[in-house]
């Protein structure tokens, strides 16, 4: 398949059983690319991963991506390592959208979801990424501190649209794009988009 342009792999689970076998046909297809335009990732979390392996590290390369399109299934966990580690395999990417499915109720404080914790300080140039989409986005703690570090790690981005939740109310979103905002260079170009009742999807234009 020498001209497969666009791939979707499926579901990577990020915490589980020593070889567990949808991960590893993951694996097996990814290895078989060094090069793809397009590349379609999701990340699930299960409820309940106290008993489970950390199988992150199973992944030690991507094809070269264009585009890279990554879907977390978070369940209330943190997702800043798994996150981290994808992007640091395709530092070359240029386009890149997040999915967000959060649960409404975050993991017990105690998890240990937010190991390893490297990425909170470890150094990622994404210098080539010049442009960003982020869907559902709710709020969360998790979703704040892996977007701020985002902006710090993308050093030539140019574009960021960012769609709420549905739940979002709109004094919600006017806060969370002052926050995004604050993250941001004034070079960078900001789009938001807010759910409205019978209408969908709609660009949202903050009060200053």
């Amino acid at each position: 398949m020498a001209h497969l342009q666009c791939l979707h792999v499926g579901i990577f689970l990020v915490y589980g059983p020593l070889d567990f076998t949808p991960n590893r046909d993951c694996l097996r297809i990814l290895g078989d690319f060094k090069v793809m335009h397009s590349l379609t990732l999701l990340l699930l979390y299960n409820p309940d991963i106290g008993n489970y392996r950390y199988l992150m590290h199973d992944m030690t390369r991507l094809p070269d991506v264009t585009c890279l399109s990554l879907t977390v299934m978070s369940n209330g966990h943190c997702f800043g390592a798994s996150s981290f580690h994808i992007l640091g395999l395709c530092t070359g990417v240029r386009k890149l959208a997040l999915n967000y499915f959060e649960a409404q109720t975050p993991c017990p404080s105690s998890c240990i979801c937010d190991q390893p914790t490297h990425w909170k300080s470890e150094k990622l140039v994404l210098d080539r990424l010049q442009e960003v989409e982020i869907s559902e986005l709710s709020g969360t703690e998790h979703e704040r501190n892996f977007v701020q570090r985002l902006f710090s790690w993308a050093t030539a981005l140019k574009k960021m649209t960012v769609s709420f939740h549905h739940s979002i109310t709109e004094s919600k979103a006017k806060g969370l794009c002052q926050m995004l905002r604050s993250f941001s260079t004034s070079e960078l170009y900001m789009e938001f988009y807010v759910h409205r009742c019978l209408v969908g999807k709609v660009l949202y234009v903050p009060e200053d």
